[in-house]
């Protein structure tokens, strides 16, 4: 089998599963060799058309961090207090900025209000007096939008500039990804996909994992925060660090070619090879029934050799629960985001790939079904 008949099979899957979930538009680009080889649109979107991409943002903000780090500004194993000491009140005295990295800094809870996210005068003191909910380093707890908030104010404090124009200035710009921006202003917006929820919750599912029983209109409420992250112009223009960065799939899939081939310019080699292939997080996942987190100072998650399953018996459920599907590498690395954004590369195969999508799937066993499909799609290119 040619490469064109590779790559028509995958447009064939990735165009089933959209039509199958009702989202509105998606858009996918697969590159090599520091190239764009393939992609594609679907729906309403079209090649110009950029995405929010949720919390595959994270590794992006990060990588901020880790130059900071490679260049002598900043420490890992630094506490937080020791450059911004109102921080350290309500028990996150001891919090690092690895901790941070690696979700273990104990203050997962902390979400503020759109109202403190977009004014930096009200969102700094807000979040130092956020209070610690676990020891620092004790446990893993995913951090939806808290520990990137704690590194947008490190990055002030140490660089004095706002987060997001030193990633601009220190990322994006010398990788040349001018698609892919954190904090776009209101009058820029018109080519960023709407998202909406699509699908049925459920609800069994739902209690089970949740402990307790829900409505769809209450899981819709508590999605709410979340879809605002992509849908208010407010917040958009004030750049979530962990969540709210505005990209096409190209500009994905070539910033993990960067982490694959990685020159040294921005990134030390030490640096950059713990975050690709280091999982200093092995604490236990709840998420995944349990299974290690195998997270990296990169805001990433590695594939690991096992395929872990989140069995819920009553519910005749048993699913695969590995990052980035079940064909890649071991050493695949990468980050998802909410709805369906998908964002990784497999060292061993050479390649990267990035998936974004307007229609976040309510029912998280779909979701993660279609996240599989898609990975192990992507994987079948490289297969002989």
């Amino acid at each position: 089998m040619n490469d064109r008949q590779r790559f028509a099979q995958l447009d064939a899957v990735l165009a089933r599963v959209v039509e199958e979930s009702g989202a509105p538009a998606a858009q996918y680009a697969l590159a090599v060799r520091g190239e764009i080889v393939h992609g594609g649109a679907l729906g309403d979107a079209d090649a110009a058309s950029r995405f929010c991409i949720f919390s595959a943002s994270k590794p992006v903000f990060a990588s901020l961090i880790l130059h900071l780090a490679s260049t002598g500004r900043l420490e890992l194993s630094t506490r937080v207090v020791d450059l911004w000491p109102e921080f350290g009140a309500a028990g996150k005295e001891a919090v690092t900025i690895e901790h941070l990295l690696l979700f273990t800094a104990g203050f997962p809870s902390y979400w503020p209000s759109p109202r403190i996210a977009i004014d930096p005068d009200l969102r700094a003191p807000d979040l130092a007096a956020a209070p610690g909910e676990s020891m620092p380093g004790a446990a893993y707890a995913y951090h939806p939008v808290s520990a990137h908030w704690a590194l947008a104010e490190v990055v002030r404090r140490v660089t004095g500039l706002d987060h997001r124009d030193a990633l601009q200035r220190m990322i994006l710009d010398p990788l040349g990804l001018d698609r892919m921006r954190l904090g776009v202003r209101q009058e820029d917006q018109r080519d960023i996909q709407p998202v909406r929820l699509v699908g049925e919750y459920d609800l069994a599912f739902a209690a089970a994992t949740l402990g307790q029983a829900f409505t769809s209109e209450e899981l819709d409420a508590a999605n709410a925060p979340v879809l605002d992250i992509a849908g208010d112009p407010a917040l958009i223009q004030a750049g979530v660090p962990g969540g709210g960065i505005i990209s096409d799939a190209r500009s994905l899939a070539l910033f993990y070619q960067e982490l694959l081939h990685g020159t040294g310019s921005l990134w030390s080699e030490e640096i950059l090879r713990s975050a690709t292939s280091e999982a200093r997080n092995a604490l236990p996942d709840d998420g995944r029934g349990g299974a290690s987190a195998s997270r990296t100072i990169g805001c990433l998650t590695l594939s690991g050799a096992d395929v872990p399953y989140a069995e819920f018996p009553a519910l005749g459920i048993r699913h695969p629960v590995r990052h980035h599907g079940t064909l890649t590498s071991a050493r695949t690395f990468g980050h998802p985001g909410f709805g369906g954004q998908l964002g990784f590369a497999d060292p061993e195969a050479g390649y990267s790939f990035a998936f974004l999508i307007s229609g976040a799937e309510r029912d998280g066993v779909a979701g993660a079904r279609r996240d599989r499909e898609i990975a192990d799609a992507v994987a079948r290119v490289f297969l002989d």
